[in-house]
């Protein structure tokens, strides 16, 4: 099994699936409309880091803790069951599975994992979850950002049976699972962790956006994300500047609707 996860990751890096953004850039310009909420959401939710302990779980080479100020904790840790992003990643790393994470128990003040869920079997988030209750600290946080099945642009061409969740560009990109909010929070409050605050985005905006990107990037082929960040010219800056503005009316209108994405701040009981 995580063999199977390691080998997937490594594909996905190198063949540009999971793009790794230039992060001496100012986020804005860097990550694109997405990212930007979500770094936005997950620093809001995780506080303060200064003088922490903080473990980013799936972190990649450190992109989302760089950005949510991981150079002011007490320790900044990416774990990453894949090797070759950790070869860039400017904070502490340590390459381990999140079924068996290589941490001591509670020895965690903060543990953030964005974009990890997701790539899980069915049958493995609850084990994870688990790890990741095990490894925090008693009142510490954990803050979850994942997708979550629930009412959202990209639904409409999908029956609303609840057998099929995955959309095609979740199978495009590798996901193999889409949890509602409620069975979220159930499989958390199972794991010893109990939710606090809650945002919701990639409602309307963000879909509409990525529709629009796929259209000025068609026929640039299979590197055309990577081709974008690479020629960064001052039009390129400036479409991802409004990209970035626009994306967060899904948050000021439908931050409280589940469905699209969800970034979760969880307590341990």
């Amino acid at each position: 099994m995580e063999r199977s996860y390691k080998t997937e990751a490594e594909l996905a890096y190198k063949n540009g699936k999971w793009l790794t953004e230039n992060i001496c850039l100012p986020p804005y310009m860097s990550l694109g409309a997405c990212g930007n909420i979500a770094v936005f959401a997950i620093k809001l939710l995780a506080g303060d880091l200064k003088g922490r302990t903080v473990a980013d779980i799936g972190g990649g080479d450190g992109t989302i803790l760089h950005y949510i100020g991981g150079n002011r904790a007490r320790l900044a840790l990416i774990c990453d069951i894949a090797l070759s992003p950790l070869k860039r990643c400017p904070f502490a790393s340590i390459e381990g599975n999140a079924l068996s994470l290589p941490m001591k128990d509670e020895t965690v003040d903060i543990i953030i994992t964005s974009d990890m869920l997701e790539h899980l079997r069915q049958e493995d988030i609850k084990p994870v979850m688990k790890e990741i209750s095990r490894v925090v600290k008693r009142n510490g946080r954990v803050v979850i950002h994942t997708s979550c099945f629930g009412y959202y642009l990209r639904r409409l061409g999908i029956p609303f049976t609840g057998r099929n969740r995955l959309d095609r560009f979740d199978l495009e990109d590798g996901h193999k699972n889409r949890l509602t909010r409620d069975e979220l929070i159930k499989t958390a409050y199972e794991c010893g962790l109990v939710i606090r605050r809650e945002i919701h985005y990639k409602h309307l905006f963000q879909p509409l956006l990525r529709r629009l990107k796929s259209m000025i990037m068609k026929g640039r082929g299979n590197n055309a994300s990577k081709l974008m960040i690479k020629e960064m010219n001052v039009v390129t800056k400036i479409v991802r500047y409004i990209f970035s503005l626009l994306s967060f009316f899904d948050i000021i209108l439908f931050s409280n609707i589940p469905g699209g994405s969800i970034i979760a701040e969880f307590r341990k009981l």
